[in-house]
């Protein structure tokens, strides 16, 4: 047996001798070593019995660190600084410039393509404000001006949604109703709100049949939910309306006429209920939604005054619902846009919006598609922009149109430039690259702790610096999960991601372990959903209540099975609704050595 490295691989060259009896396998170790970053390949030529064979083996080496996406925005260009420690390496920065709701909005499409973890609401998030976007600059005569990389993107989205918005249905349940994750039998409201009034949009765009059974069920599902809070109730009402239109214009009438006072969400929502029912300019309803819509006002500006990090109050229907402090401003402006809102000021706070870091797949969305009434003003009135001047940099800056701004590549390492002025938001961002052994731990209203213990016959022990497992034995990975009781920009629903070491693998069937002598506590009430794979351990979490400030902890079991020193990147813990909410430990190294036992017996 020959095998030969290359690529990012240190160049060589192994030769191995194999005996087999008829109907045996054998485990032959090999050490690679990587010289580079990049991508690597190992080829492997076998001679000597019935037939030759050959196999190529192609994969990527990454850098031993941790990435990040990082970035920075500001009205009107200045000085920018991409917020980075100076122990990371900046590998690729780009400075993005955009002029309008267009800009804005397609650079949310390109972010929204994906969907890491394939949740209801994700599904939605990603799906439909890249359907609404699409049909908003067909129907404005926008595309043809758009250019080819933007043209393509926006074909890709649309073909896309068809696929995602089949996955958003297979989530429904019998009876009625939808479920955070497939599989579950009982339908969540919050849920099943997000997921009908992004339907709605899919319908409006030829996605899915408005009589579709399961949107009809679901519809009379949400409907017979009796005793909701005023958040709920409007919420259904708004998302009714835009599903049957007319239909529900008994149900928002009565919202109008009883949402005198209370919270800015509920008021909001009925002017955009009673839009979409047909019935916003009735007479018997114009001195209240006046009112609602003057309240809609003072409440927008209110929350464009806030700033990134400042606390928003929210009430305790928002644990489930994911709308945050971003996606409330878009909606409040969406209703006062029906008065005598200034559209230059709030066209100006929507941009800076979207170009805020850290906003939830959600909060995107619901700005997204709570400003599309912009959106459509913009591109009826579309043109390019002229490039502003850039300094602090070494060469000079060449831009590339992307939508109706603009966008440059800059020489890895660039951590400040000064962007001259201009009508619009300009946003310097790039990947960051901090070595493992440089990365501390954070706490940032979430925690989250990393222990590993070996699983041997006298009981659990753990593992500390300097020491080793040997080849098939198990380990546990105990996660210790905490966070603020009182945090209440916090919603019930957390994921948390953990690197498996290479050298290990997850083990799948583990029900053993959860009985003694282990009695390992693998899966708590609130863990809904994990997912074990050769790379990655993740779990996501529904609290049924506010935390306490009592910590949580699950864990893991992994099989060490192959002899090295292997690094452990940080695991990760994260709102998956409020993104600033998060922790993260520090690295960890594992050994593993060399069995006594035979290697094709492990």
């Amino acid at each position: 047996m020959k095998l030969a490295s290359l690529g990012a691989l240190k160049a060589d060259q192994f030769e191995h001798k194999v005996e087999l009896a008829k109907g045996g396998e054998q485990v032959v170790p090999l050490t690679l070593k990587a010289a580079s970053t990049g991508a690597a390949q190992l080829t492997v030529n076998v001679a000597g019995g019935k037939d030759s064979l050959r196999d190529l083996k192609r994969f990527d080496v990454g850098p031993a660190a941790v990435e990040d996406e990082v970035k920075v925005s500001a009205w009107g260009g200045g000085a920018l600084e991409v917020p980075a420690p100076q122990e990371a390496t900046l590998a690729r920065v780009e400075l993005v410039l955009q002029p309008s709701i267009v800009d804005a909005a397609l650079s949310n499409v390109r972010e929204l393509l994906t969907y890491p973890y394939g949740c209801l609401e994700q599904l939605v998030s990603t799906t439909v404000p890249n359907v609404a976007v699409y049909q908003v600059l067909q129907k404005a005569g926008a595309l043809a001006k758009l250019d080819t990389d933007t043209q393509a993107l926006l074909a890709e989205a649309r073909s896309r949604s068809v696929q995602g918005t089949a996955r958003i249905l297979d989530m429904s349940v019998k009876g009625g109703g939808f479920t955070w994750f497939g599989g579950y039998e009982t339908p969540s409201l919050p849920q099943t709100l997000i997921a009908l009034d992004g339907l709605a949009y899919a319908a409006e765009a030829g996605l899915v049949d408005r009589a579709d059974p399961r949107l009809v069920e679901s519809a009379r599902w949400l409907e017979a939910q009796e005793g909701l809070p005023p958040e709920y109730d409007a919420t259904r009402a708004y998302v009714l309306a835009r599903l049957e239109g007319s239909k529900q214009a008994a149900r928002v009438r009565a919202l109008v006429q009883g949402a005198e006072g209370g919270d800015l969400y509920p008021l909001a929502l009925a002017v955009l209920a009673a839009e979409k029912a047909g019935v916003i300019k009735e007479p018997a309803l114009q001195t209240q939604i006046n009112a609602l819509v003057a309240r809609s006002a003072q409440g927008y500006a209110t929350l464009a005054a806030l700033t990134p990090g400042q606390p928003l109050e929210q009430s305790e229907a928002f644990f489930r619902f994911p709308l945050r402090r971003v996606g409330m401003t878009a909606i409040a402006a969406h209703a006062a846009s029906f008065g005598t809102l200034d559209i230059t000021r709030a066209r100006r706070r929507i941009l800076e919006l979207l170009s805020e870091p850290d906003l939830s797949t959600f909060d995107r969305s619901t700005t997204l598609l709570h400003s599309l009434w912009l959106l459509e003003r913009d591109a009826k009135a579309m043109q390019g922009m002229k490039a502003p001047e850039v300094k602090g940099v070494k060469t000079p800056v060449k831009f590339a149109p992307r939508g109706l701004g603009l966008v440059a590549v800059l020489a890895p390492g660039t951590r400040t430039v000064d962007v001259g002025g201009f009508d619009g938001v300009a946003t310097l961002r790039a990947t960051t690259r901090t070595p493992l052994s440089a990365v501390q731990p954070k706490a940032e209203g979430m925690s989250i702790q990393r222990a590993y213990y070996v699983l041997r016959e006298g009981g659990q022990v753990r593992l500390g610096a300097g020491d080793t497992v040997s080849q098939g034995e198990e380990v546990y990975v105990e996660l210790t999960l905490d966070a603020r009781g009182d945090n209440r920009v916090r919603s019930a629903y957390y994921v948390v991601e953990d690197a498996v070491p290479a050298g290990f693998v997850p083990l799948q069937e583990d029900k053993a372990f959860r009985g003694p002598p282990h009695s390992l506590p693998l899966v708590p009430e609130a863990l809904k959903r994990r997912v074990l794979n050769p790379e990655r351990a993740t779990f996501f979490f529904e609290e049924p209540a506010w935390w306490s400030d009592s910590p949580r902890t699950v864990g893991y079991v992994l099989r060490a099975q192959f002899a090295g020193t292997f690094s452990a990147p940080p695991a990760h813990i994260e709102d998956m609704y409020a993104a600033s909410i998060h922790g993260r430990t520090a690295a960890d190294s594992l050994k593993v050595v060399p069995s006594k036992k035979h290697l094709g017996d492990l």
